[in-house]
């Protein structure tokens, strides 16, 4: 069996070392070293200390026991996967609780990284959810449910999952791996996160996330309150016209699209925050755009104000523009809004209330003029999507 678990960062350079010392061990006939060769060496097992030592074993012969004592089936095996993951800086994650929302039932398991005051939120199913919370309220099932079924499969096996890594987000779909040990070799297993979620409040096994993935989808917190953050979000990833992803919904991306044309029309050099409220206000089958209106807001007086008073640049320039760094924040702000209605997508309505939330300059005067306010335009927003909820029954 391994005598080692590889660290969640693994250094190569470290390892290699690893192998120097042992091997120089081995010279200096240190009893202990010549244990570790016989022990995760078969063609080693059993022999004689004075034979052992006749061999004159080389540095590969001691890397191949390293790596056998972290399970894995050669050096070169472990070499690519420290490889992989020597550039990834991973966080460790605590599972922080299990949420339903009172609107539509989603469910979502949201992690807490462990040093850094962010949370990281993924919808899962109400099967999953229920195995998830039901492992954490200790609550015992006359039958085992199908996680429990699969923990006890994998230690009967004589496996052990020793740590699960939520490690990409791909179109705003989260991927994850459980990794296990069984019989002296690493084993790693593609999985959905809410399995393996599942798996590690079962087995006690660490959950680890990408960093790239926590900064892409990582909402921050109040350490105090434990609640999202909506004045500060973090500016630490971004989003393109040309990668808004699957969160976005179809009208959300229109909105964002057309928010570059407001932009070259005002000769700006990137998307502004009002570029996305007049690309808002035009959509008006959007729910930001009903929201404004069941607010009281009358939409074509209110472009023809914030067109008077809008900045205009002379760039004429053809390319591609991205969003500056106060429409990023917007952005952000719009995904804690979602999170915070129990949403996994972001649509009109959601960036309307980040645009709210953001206060900015070029957009503020719009709402403070027609008395919008965040909880009153959240609340138009509930009551916009009921009503499109009870149309469809």
């Amino acid at each position: 069996m391994p005598s080692r678990v590889l660290p969640v960062r693994p250094s190569l350079e470290h390892l290699k070392n690893q192998a120097k010392d042992l091997l120089k061990a081995y010279r200096a006939r240190e009893p202990s070293a010549l244990t570790r060769f016989r022990e995760f060496s078969p063609r080693l097992s059993g022999m004689p200390d004075d034979d052992l030592l006749t061999l004159s074993l080389s540095l590969r012969d001691a890397q191949h026991v390293v790596a056998a004592e972290y399970g894995y089936p050669s050096w070169s095996h472990m070499k690519t996967h420290v490889e992989r993951r020597e550039n990834t800086s991973m966080l460790e994650m605590t599972v922080d609780q299990v949420k339903t929302s009172p609107q539509n039932y989603q469910r979502v398991v949201v992690l807490k990284a462990k040093g850094v005051n962010k949370l990281l939120p993924i919808w899962i199913g109400p099967a999953e959810a229920e195995s998830i919370a039901a492992k954490l309220r200790d609550t015992e099932h006359p039958r085992p449910m199908t996680h429990d079924l699969m923990d006890s499969m994998i230690s009967d096996l004589g496996a052990t999952v020793t740590q699960v890594v939520v490690s990409e987000l791909k179109n705003d779909t989260f991927f994850a791996k459980v990794v296990m040990q069984r019989n002296g070799t690493t084993i790693e297993r593609d999985s959905r996160p809410s399995d393996a979620i599942a798996l590690a409040v079962r087995t006690g096994a660490p959950i680890y996330t990408d960093e790239a993935v926590l900064d892409e989808a990582g909402i921050e917190f109040d350490p105090e309150t434990s609640k999202p953050v909506t004045t500060n979000i973090g500016m630490s990833s971004t989003v393109s016209l040309t990668k808004l992803g699957n969160r976005f919904s179809e009208r959300a991306k229109s909105v964002l699209i057309q928010a570059e044309g407001e932009a070259k029309q005002f000769g700006h050099t990137e998307i502004e925050p009002s570029d996305i409220l007049f690309a808002l206000l035009a959509e008006t089958e959007g729910a930001g755009a009903k929201a404004l209106v069941k607010l009281g807001v009358n939409l074509d007086e209110t472009r023809q104000k914030l067109e008077s008073q809008v900045e205009r640049g002379e760039s004429k320039s053809d390319e591609a523009l991205e969003f500056s760094e106060r429409s990023q924040r917007v952005l952000r702000l719009s995904r804690a809004e979602g999170y915070m209605l129990f949403h996994h997508y972001e649509g009109t309505e959601h960036i309307l209330l980040g645009l709210i939330v953001a206060d900015d300059e070029s957009t503020s005067s719009v709402f403070k003029e027609n008395d919008v306010e965040i909880e009153t335009a959240r609340a138009a927003v509930i009551e916009i999507l009921d009503e499109v909820e009870a149309s469809k029954g």
